[in-house]
């Protein structure tokens, strides 16, 4: 690779390092660290807390913050021994773990780049993923990873070796370990030999990759640096009422897919930083019903972040144990009840304070003060690897991010966003229209919707496209015709017997049209939507897909003109 080089506050280039915006004074403007700077000062700290726990047939099995440096420290003497090459990718494709933390921490260790995949990513998917990132090496949790990334491997030129975690292979390939092997392979690797490499990193230099979804382009891989990590952690940790040892250690448990930044930050970064307990929810936590509430029963932690399907099972479960519960515990149930309500309806706002120590503007406002946000901060990415043009779109000469969404900033510094300015529809009247919170609520309304896209450019009125939830190909990402058992049983609930998407599209189905009609009724009823309701609307035969080419590249209905088949 190339040498590295200092263009600016952003770059494009996995060797290229940028300078942090930090603050003159006041905050904003700690002391840059490196991932190995932060996990060893924790380890130092609080070499004897335990750092994260697993459940087995025999109960817990943890290991202390001292225990996990060190094992970080084996794995990336294994990675190197590999061949793993500096700023090349390390893929990790598999369910929350020990052994994905260790993956992760151990990679930036060693030189490499965290590189976090979705674990129900498709081959292809991986390919992309894996080829973009130039991956030296992957970490797969079982047989079924292992087999996406062998239909693949003749076309991943930079690829030496796969790692599986867990169970033992079911056939012997070359280049392919076991979790115990691979830890035992670097033995000859000297302390000195990875330390002269953690030595040759600094904070502004990209130490991990996060891929976008590539809804409204092709994925994009977002760089990282060690100061976007550590720093963007301890903010964050500013405006929550977490606690350190010794007065307290935190509890956490962690579930949500490590492929998304939001989850490291809270599930592996935070904890590092403030010497708390991670304990790992099944891997099944978020796809069978009660599995994620029997794990926060039995570890009861402290603190916990919850994404809105998990706070709507709570708000089930805690309904359905208030009609058996005593009185007192009745009222109880009924207070947490109101206080969680209160919280998700918080969170649902699309309304935030900037992070400590970053700025925040609005520009180009309009009549009624709407404009663009522009962020500033060391918790703004690197840029985008490989893609010059979207990072000096994205990101101007003075580190500010134009960051396209749309919204109002008010005197208490809240932000609140209402729209992107590629969403923005506006009707034969000229009236503007902010789609996103209509399509939105329109997913909520009919559960059974996967996307909604609201069209009506210079038109009289709104017009909306839907899809519905179906399985999708492991292998390709391609969608089938068979409906989620999720949108079956609810098919059932309301005395439907569709199990298909041709059961439901042109009109076929007139329960769940009505269904539908109720729920575009709800929307239409709002005084807020009274000169622009939603007059059409029509069931798409197949799902967006990025095979479809409605995914992974400006979505077909660009412009949100009502398309022929809708008129």
């Amino acid at each position: 690779m190339s040498t590295p080089k200092t263009i600016g506050f952003f770059t494009s280039q996995l060797t290229g390092e940028v300078i942090l915006r930090e603050n003159k004074n006041g905050e904003g403007n700690q002391a840059p660290l490196t991932i190995h700077e932060l996990v060893l000062g924790t380890a130092t700290r609080y070499p004897d807390l335990i750092a994260l726990g697993t459940r087995n047939v025999d109960g817990w099995e943890t290991i202390t913050y001292i225990e996990y440096y060190e094992l970080c420290r084996k794995a990336a003497k294994s990675f190197l021994k590999l061949g793993l090459e500096r700023f090349h990718g390390v893929g990790i494709l598999g369910y929350n773990c020990t052994r994905w933390f260790v993956a992760d921490i151990a990679s930036i260790f060693a030189g490499g780049i965290s590189v976090g995949i979705f674990p129900n990513n498709s081959s292809q998917a991986c390919r992309f993923i894996a080829e973009n990132s130039e991956a030296n090496i992957f970490m797969v949790e079982n047989d079924w990873q292992l087999q996406k990334i062998l239909k693949v491997q003749d076309h991943l030129r930079h690829l030496k070796a796969i790692v599986q975690y867990k169970d033992k292979l079911t056939k012997k390939l070359p280049n392919t370990y076991t979790w115990e092997e691979f830890l035992t392979l670097g033995v000859t690797i000297s302390d000195e030999m990875l330390d002269k490499v953690i030595d040759s990193q600094k904070p502004n230099q990209c130490c991990m990759l996060v891929y976008t979804m590539g809804t409204t382009g092709p994925p994009k891989a977002v760089m990282l640096s060690h100061d976007n990590i550590t720093w963007t952690s301890a903010a964050v940790l500013q405006s929550l009422p977490y606690t350190y040892p010794p007065e307290n250690q935190e509890v956490l448990v962690s579930y949500l897919p490590l492929c998304l930044i939001n989850a490291q930050i809270f599930e592996i970064w935070i904890p590092v930083t403030i010497g708390a307990s991670i304990f790992f929810a099944e891997p099944d936590a978020m796809k069978i019903q009660g599995s994620l509430i029997n794990t926060l029963l039995e570890v009861r932690p402290t603190t916990f972040c919850g994404v809105p399907e998990v706070w709507e099972e709570l708000m089930q479960r805690m309904r359905s144990d208030q009609m058996s519960a005593a009185s007192f515990k009745r009222n109880l149930i009924v207070w947490a009840r109101k206080m969680g309500l209160k919280a998700y309806k918080n969170r649902e706002s699309d309304c935030g304070k900037a992070i400590a120590g970053s700025h925040n503007l609005v520009r180009n406002t309009d009549q009624e003060d709407i404009g663009e946000f522009y962020l500033w901060g060391r918790h703004l990415s690197m840029g985008y690897l490989n893609n010059e043009y979207k990072t000096k779109k994205a990101f101007d000469q003075k580190g500010w991010l134009h960051t396209g969404d749309l919204g109002t900033l008010d005197n208490e510094g809240f932000i609140h966003i209402i729209g992107r300015i590629e969403e923005v529809i506006i009707t034969n009247q000229g009236e503007k229209i902010f789609p996103v919170p209509m399509e939105n609520m329109l997913k909520e309304n009919i559960p059974i919707i996967h996307h909604a896209i609201i069209v009506g450019n210079q038109a009289k009125f709104l017009s909306v496209l839907l899809t519905l939830k179906c399985e999708i190909s492991s292998d390709t990402g391609e969608p089938h015709n068979m409906l989620t058992q999720e949108v079956i049983n609810f098919c059932r609930k309301n005395n439907s017997k569709s199990v298909k998407v041709t059961d439901i599209t042109n009109n076929q189905d007139p329960i769940i049209d009505a269904i539908i009609q109720k729920g575009i009724d709800a929307i239409n009823e709002q005084p807020e939507h009274e000169n622009h309701k939603i007059l059409k609307w029509k069931v798409l035969e197949k799902d967006f897909s990025i095979m479809g080419g409605e995914l992974g590249r400006p979505r077909r209905c660009d412009g949100r003109t009502s398309p022929e088949s809708i008129k």
